[in-house]
């Protein structure tokens, strides 16, 4: 997924939202909710700040968010990993960092960090397990930015258990910090045949609260048109909501991803369409 920037002032942004301004959001980025319903920033549940989470009960959220507290240092950069949310096919992290300057000295705002997640003692980035992306939010005179960071599993490997590794390579101090941990979060999840018309199998998809994940067989269908396609039916019929974002991989099979803005109940979702191709779930 494309490495999204906004340089907002982060208090400043809470405080519009509170007073009901709309602040623009970049394209798949999640950003602070916006009007009268928005959440007073907590800085003991970063996350909240970030994401809608209102449809979930709160079962489900307990077991989907996890408390980290990982720190690390490089070249005079110290960053605390605070908090996962998340599923096995999509988790959010938030992780605050201070660096030496500010983000406009250091040339932040032109060569912005990079990031990666592996498996524990994996050394080299395996696309198949997770693709991360970040946005993040500052004011240029700070030393101080959170980060909001989205990492993709299309096969939903982000598993409880799964002991894994973030590490975030900073061009602008030449600094490497590295966090590990074991993932405890969980969430409820489907795994869905998807079929033609004629009843014919051609893909599957994972479905968690967060996300959408999709592997599909050669459709003969637009691929841009296949991202705007997905619908989400109740067992009324009734559509759920709409597709928030999407992204699609190069890899074959076809592997299409898509994410939910504002996470909803599993258990609310009888029937997902993408393009001609339907799945049911097993037990709606």
């Amino acid at each position: 997924m494309k490495r999204i920037l906004f340089c907002l002032a982060l208090l400043a942004a809470f405080a519009l939202s509170a007073c009901g301004t709309q602040t623009e959001a970049p394209e798949n980025t999640a950003v602070p909710m916006d009007g009268d319903e928005a959440p007073q920033y907590d800085p003991s549940n970063p996350l909240a700040n970030y994401l809608d989470h209102s449809n979930l009960d709160d079962e489900t959220l307990s077991h989907a968010t996890q408390s980290l507290d990982v720190t690390s240092e490089s070249n005079g950069v110290t960053a605390k990993l605070q908090q996962a949310m998340g599923s096995a096919n999509l988790l959010y992290l938030s992780l605050e960092v201070t660096y030496p300057d500010t983000a406009e000295h250091l040339g932040l705002l032109d060569a912005a960090p990079t990031f990666t997640l592996t498996k524990t003692g994996q050394t080299t980035q395996d696309d198949s397990f997770a693709n991360v992306g970040s946005s993040w939010g500052c004011d240029p005179d700070s030393t101080s930015i959170t980060y909001l960071l989205d990492v993709e599993s299309s096969h939903a490997l982000l598993t409880t258990g799964q002991d894994v590794t973030l590490r975030m390579e900073i061009p602008a101090t030449g600094s490497a910090l590295s966090f590990d941990w074991t993932i405890e979060t969980s969430a409820p999840q489907e795994e869905i045949v998807l079929k033609t018309q004629q009843g014919e199998q051609m893909g599957s998809a994972i479905l968690t609260p967060f996300a959408l994940s999709a592997s599909l067989n050669s459709t003969g269908q637009d691929r841009d048109a296949l991202l705007s396609s997905l619908v989400l039916l109740d067992r009324n019929g009734d559509p759920l909501m709409p597709n928030e974002a999407a992204a699609a991989s190069n890899t074959e099979p076809c592997q299409i991803f898509f994410t939910f803005s504002s996470p909803l109940m599993v258990d609310q979702v009888c029937t997902i369409q993408i393009g001609t191709l339907t799945g049911t779930l097993s037990s709606p």
